[in-house]
């Protein structure tokens, strides 16, 4: 499986960026059937409840509280979602600004 992602993630792949409390900025681009960028993917997919809308979006890392940062190629921005929240992302910006954003604890800091 091949991903469109922007240098600020592909830069940590293979092993991936883990931020320590769950925190997967980056996952693995492994053969992990279940914490890999392929593997987060394909599951996302299968789901019955996955929204049409973010077919495109390439799920790259997670928040380890049930958020997704993912990629979309056609806007050229990152998103941070979550399944609960149907097919808009709760967060949209720069790859950067959406892990600082989480890294500070979910606020606006510089």
């Amino acid at each position: 499986m091949t991903f469109d992602l922007p240098e600020q993630v592909v830069k940590y792949l293979p092993a991936g960026r883990h931020e320590g409390s769950g925190v997967w900025l980056v996952l693995p681009d492994s053969s992990d059937p279940q914490r890999s960028v392929a593997a987060v993917n394909k599951w996302l997919r299968a789901e019955d409840w996955y929204p049409h809308e973010l077919e495109h979006v390439v799920w790259f890392g997670d928040d380890g509280t049930g958020n997704f940062f993912g990629w979309d190629p056609l806007t050229r921005v990152a998103l941070l979602w979550n399944p609960e929240d149907g097919a808009e992302p709760w967060r949209k910006g720069s790859v950067e600004e959406l892990w600082r954003f989480v890294l500070t604890g979910y606020t606006n800091a510089p």
